[in-house]
C-alpha cells in the first residue's frame, strides 16, 4: 500500500522512471468529491525532485459542476446561456490566485480540468462553447503565459467538435482520451499547435493480461503521435490497484524499447 503524500507520488514517479508529476491542487485538501487534492505547498515539494511539475486545477465549469451537480448546471445552460456563461466566468475569478501559488511554487505547467462530454459526444455546441467558455479560458491562458508556465487543457470524452475553440484559446497542450478521440487526425491538424497528453486507454490499464495485438495497436499509436514530438505518453485513468502499475511499467518498457529502435526520444 502506498501512503497517500506527495512524497509517496514523488518516489513512484521516480520508480517508474516517469519525467513528469502531475498534481490535483486546491486550497482544502478535502476529499469529500471522491478524488484527493493536495495544497499549493506540495508543489514546492515536488518541484524540487526534479520531475516536471504540472498543477491540475478544476476548471470554473468543474467547479460549478462540484458545486450544483451536472444535471443542474446543464439545465441552466439550456435555460439561460447568458446566465450560465456569467456563473462560469464568477467561478473562474477564483482559479487565478491558485495559478500564482502553483507557479511560484515551482510548477511549469497548469492543466485546466473540466469534463465536458460524454463518450459519444460533447455537453455543448461549439457555438455555445464559444460563447460561454472560450472568452475566460483565452484569459486564463494569456495570465499562466505572462507568470512562465505552459497552459494544458483536460477533459474525458469526445470533445472533438470544440477542440478548434481550445486551439483558438492557446492552450499549448490537451490532455485527452484514446478512447474517445481521431488522435492520429487530431495530431494532424493541430500537431504544431498543442503537445498531446494521451496515448494510454482505460481498456489496457485495466487488463491483467495484455494481448499481443493490444501490444502492436498500443506501440503503433505510441510512434504515430510520438513522430515530430508534441506528445507526452500518459492517461485519464488514475492507477487505482498494484496490477495497474505493473502493466504501466510493462507498457513503459515496451515504449523505450521502440524508441531505441528508431532513434527517437519519449517522455512520460
Amino acid at each position: 500500500m502506498i501512503e497517500d503524500s506527495i512524497d509517496a507520488h514523488i518516489a513512484l514517479c521516480h520508480d517508474m522512471g516517469m519525467d513528469f508529476i502531475s498534481i490535483p491542487v486546491d486550497w482544502s485538501k478535502s476529499d469529500d468529491l471522491g478524488y484527493r487534492m493536495f495544497k499549493p505547498e506540495d508543489i514546492e515539494n515536488a518541484a524540487e525532485s526534479g520531475l516536471y511539475v504540472i498543477a491540475i486545477l478544476n476548471g470554473p465549469f468543474q467547479r460549478l459542476v462540484d458545486e450544483k451537480g451536472l444535471r443542474l448546471v446543464l439545465a441552466d445552460v439550456a435555460r439561460d446561456v447568458v446566465g450560465a456563461g456569467k456563473a462560469v466566468g464568477r467561478e473562474a475569478k477564483h482559479i487565478y490566485s491558485l495559478i500564482d501559488a502553483c507557479v511560484n511554487g515551482g510548477a511549469k505547467a497548469v492543466m485546466i480540468a473540466e469534463d465536458i462530454a460524454f463518450d459519444s459526444g460533447g455537453f455543448f455546441t461549439q457555438a455555445t462553447f464559444r460563447e460561454i467558455f472560450r472568452p475566460l479560458y483565452s484569459d486564463l491562458v494569456e495570465y499562466m503565459h505572462g507568470l512562465g508556465a505552459f497552459a494544458v487543457f483536460h477533459s474525458c470524452g469526445d470533445i472533438t467538435s470544440v477542440i478548434p475553440e481550445i486551439v483558438l484559446s492557446r492552450f499549448d497542450g490537451l490532455s485527452c482520451q484514446v478512447e474517445c478521440l481521431d488522435l492520429i487526425s487530431l495530431k494532424q491538424s493541430y500537431g504544431t499547435q498543442l503537445t498531446l497528453f494521451t496515448g494510454l486507454s482505460r481498456e489496457i490499464l485495466n487488463d491483467t493480461l495484455i494481448s499481443k495485438e493490444q501490444e502492436r495497436l498500443f506501440l503503433q499509436t505510441v510512434t504515430n503521435l510520438g513522430e515530430n514530438g508534441g506528445f507526452v505518453l500518459s492517461s485519464s485513468s488514475g492507477l487505482y490497484s498494484p496490477d495497474m502499475v505493473n502493466i504501466l511499467k510493462n507498457l513503459y518498457g515496451l515504449v523505450d524499447k521502440t524508441y531505441k529502435r528508431t532513434g527517437g526520444t519519449n517522455a512520460r
